[in-house]
């Protein structure tokens, strides 16, 4: 049995190491045939009139259409396109600037804008409208570019007629430019509407809060405010000195009655002057001038010599408490004309406090003003000026140059200044306290009124009777108010309306006058001072004006 088998092939002889494969033939680029370049040239050489007759025939069309072609005239205009609206405080108002310029672009080279153009170019009538060979006006080419870096648009027209040409730019660019007025004033004017509505709004709104706010000033006046709380406390501090009073007046009995077991024990029973009968004769309320203001004062200056000798058996000579006493003593000696005491008290309690506080601390300030007063009423303002001009260094250094406390020293020093004739110093600082109690007390408080007599004295030594009497009235009329919300008088409404009845006779208004005048000002307060101007003396006016 035979088999048939595959014949096997051969192995590949082993590769020459001198010629190593690198990649595929098709790789490297092709070479032209020598064979075609041959050929090439054996045909041109055979047909060489085709690419020159070729060449001749496109040169000949090229110039019959230059010379037999219509010529096309250009027309160039420039547009400077802005569309920035500058607003207050630095905003401004500017349309979509990515799209903006391409959009007036687009809108430029519209059908539409042609078509309206061309119409107000046939309605001017100025020029005519050239016709095609179709009998329709002949069309123009339109081109729009932007110049780098700007926003200006050149924009070219182009056709055979060169004032067709122009006069269709030109109304083209006026149809442009009306277009976007129309476009700016239907937008502008519903921003305006929209503006307006809100204007009225906000004004209405306002308007609400205004009357919010002054019905709360009505209700929470600052100054009726503080004039309350000043009534209040005021008082309040009435109460507790009579609390006080009525404490010593306790120690004052029981004094007297010593004071009468001592005279019953020596046979003296009718002894002068003595405390009970300076208490039977304040409590008895007869008008007599002999047991009136005297006996009171004396009492008063007996109790404080009470407390005095209580106050001595606890406390050093030289406490301050012994320096308040010492300083209302005096002040009740000053009442019942002796000077000399009083005055010695006074500088003892500035003594004690200087001790005590400092040569800066507002209490010495207070005995200061205190002293100064004292010097001045009795005669002696040269001596009391310096004492004043201390005490007003102290209170702006310890509360501020427009604290009330400095508008007190400031209006005694004015009259200070007044008494030693220099009306100009003194103007200016009674106008200085005026605002600062305006400023801090409000327009009717009583201080108010106290430094407005202070300026009304000054000017009536200049003779200034007009402003003199506007001031005068301006206080009569914070008084007839305090009259009004405290329900009893001020204690200086008498003098004020002296005062004011003064300078309307030294300006020769006639008695009824004045009292039509006076009448006329407390009816406004639902007053009555009929019966304090009635059948007054003409002669009882005074010429001077009283010091508050």
């Amino acid at each position: 049995m035979s088999s048939h088998l595959p014949a096997r092939t051969p192995p590949p002889p082993p590769p020459d190491l001198a010629y190593q494969t690198y990649g595929p033939m098709d790789d490297l680029p092709a070479q032209a045939s020598p064979i075609q370049i041959q050929r090439l040239l054996a045909f041109l050489r055979k047909l060489w009139w085709i690419p020159i007759l070729t060449l001749l025939l496109s040169l000949g069309a090229a110039a019959a259409f230059v010379l037999w072609a219509p010529p096309t005239f250009v027309s160039t205009s420039a547009i400077w396109e802005t569309e920035k609206l500058r607003l207050p405080e630095g905003a401004a108002f500017i349309g979509d600037v990515q799209n903006y310029y391409g959009t007036q672009m687009e809108l430029l080279l519209s059908g539409r804008l042609h078509q309206m153009g061309l119409a107000r170019l046939q309605a001017s009538g100025t020029n005519a409208v050239p016709l095609d060979e179709d009998r329709k006006p002949l069309k123009v080419k339109v081109t729009v570019k932007q110049q780098p870096k700007s926003t200006i648009f050149v924009l070219q027209s182009s056709s055979p007629n060169p004032d067709y040409s122009q006069a269709f730019l030109d109304a083209l660019v006026n149809e442009y430019l009306a277009y976007k007025k129309n476009v700016r004033k239907l937008v502008s004017g519903d921003t305006l509407s929209s503006i307006s509505e809100q204007v009225l709004r906000l004004e209405r709104e306002l308007k609400a809060d205004q009357e919010a706010l002054t019905t709360f000033q009505r209700s929470n006046n600052l100054a009726i405010l503080q004039e309350e709380g000043t009534i209040a406390g005021g008082y309040l501090a009435r109460l507790q000195t009579q609390l006080s009073d009525l404490k010593l007046e306790s120690q004052l009995l029981e004094a007297t009655a010593i004071e009468q077991d001592q005279a019953a024990a020596t046979g003296n029973t009718n002894a002068p002057g003595s405390l009970l009968d300076a208490v039977r004769a304040a409590g008895s309320g007869s008008s007599s001038p002999a047991v009136t203001e005297h006996q009171i004062a004396y009492k008063e200056v007996e109790l404080l010599k009470i407390q005095r000798e209580k106050l001595s058996k606890h406390l050093r000579p030289k406490h301050p408490k012994i320096a308040i006493r010492l300083n209302n003593l005096a002040l009740l000696l000053k009442a019942t004309n002796r000077l000399a005491e009083a005055e010695k008290l006074m500088r003892r309690a500035l003594a004690i406090d200087e001790a005590c506080f400092g040569k800066e601390h507002p209490i010495l300030a207070t005995r200061l003003n205190n002293l100064g007063e004292f010097l001045r009423d009795t005669g002696h303002p040269d001596d009391a000026e310096p004492l004043f001009r201390h005490a007003l260094a102290i209170d702006e250094a310890s509360y501020g140059h427009n604290h009330p406390t400095v508008a007190t020293v400031l209006n005694n020093l004015a009259l200070v200044l007044q008494a030693t004739n220099r009306p100009a110093e003194s103007e200016t600082l009674i106008r200085r306290a005026l605002i600062i109690d305006r400023v801090s007390l409000g327009e009717m408080a009583p201080e108010v009124a106290r430094d407005m007599n202070t300026l009304a004295l000054v000017l009536h030594s200049t003779q200034q009777h007009a402003d003199v009497s506007q001031l005068l009235r301006g206080v009569l009329e914070i008084f007839l108010k305090f009259t009004v919300v405290t329900g009893h008088p001020h204690s200086n409404l008498q003098a004020a309306m002296s005062n004011y009845a003064g300078i309307l006779h030294t300006m020769g208004r006639s008695q009824d006058e004045i009292k039509r005048d006076i009448s006329s000002l407390a009816s406004r307060y639902g007053l009555d001072l009929t019966g304090a101007t009635a059948r007054r003396p003409q002669s009882d006016f005074r010429a001077d004006i009283q010091g508050l």
